[in-house]
């Protein structure tokens, strides 16, 4: 089932299908108060695939997405200001896959992902002020946990957390600016923890926690 609603700058995708994969691929919004959204289900082993390019104001991209063999994709771009960022993965055995990019004043960027079977990777970038970004990981077998996250400009948050069973919890944050906040929680239960903050600028704050059982 596809459904699809263009009304203004609104945008709204629900596609369901049972052996085949989704597909939604350059999305392209400009202008203000932009809002891009989509909902895949792919049983079997399709893939779910999202992409989406809004540039203005006042936007929104969101992505849930659901699969049981195939792998879930979502890259976000959005140049402007009050940019949001959302995107909600859960996979089997399947791959998790999240890019982010956000150029503009107040970004906030939320990444979920869960996968039972296999790896979760999440890319997040930045730039301007005022920016937020919070990725949520959780998996478990011999997958990896990976978020990467660039920001540059003033006033800017990360919060990572991460959980796993058997596999690796692997974090990377990057800022640079001022006054800086970077925060990583991981949990490990039978594999291992590895975080790595790097911050340029004055008044930055960084804050890593790590459980390793």
């Amino acid at each position: 089932m596809r459904a699809l609603l263009i009304a203004a700058s609104l945008l709204a995708v629900s596609i369901s299908s049972a052996h085949a994969g989704n597909i939604a691929l350059q999305q392209t919004q400009n202008g203000w108060l932009n809002d891009s959204e989509v909902q895949q289900t792919s049983n079997f082993s399709g893939n779910n695939k999202f992409d989406t390019l809004q540039n203005g104001d006042f936007n929104y991209a969101g992505a849930v997405q659901r699969a049981n063999g195939g792998e879930n994709i979502v890259v976000n771009t959005q140049n402007g200001a009050v940019n949001s960022a959302f995107a909600n993965q859960s996979s089997i055995f399947g791959f998790n896959g999240v890019q982010t990019k956000q150029t503009g004043l107040f970004n906030q960027s939320v990444t979920e992902q869960t996968s039972t079977r296999n790896s979760n990777e999440a890319f997040v970038t930045q730039s301007g002020e005022r920016n937020w970004a919070r990725t949520n990981q959780s998996g478990s077998a011999s997958g990896l946990n990976g978020s990467d996250t660039t920001q540059s400009g003033f006033g800017n948050v990360s919060s990572t957390n991460q959980f796993g069973e058997g596999g690796r919890n692997i974090s990377l944050t990057t800022q640079a600016g001022a006054f800086n906040q970077s925060n990583t929680d991981q949990i490990s239960v039978g594999g291992s923890n590895q975080s790595s903050t790097t911050q340029n600028g004055v008044g930055n704050v960084s804050s890593v926690w790590q459980s390793a059982n």
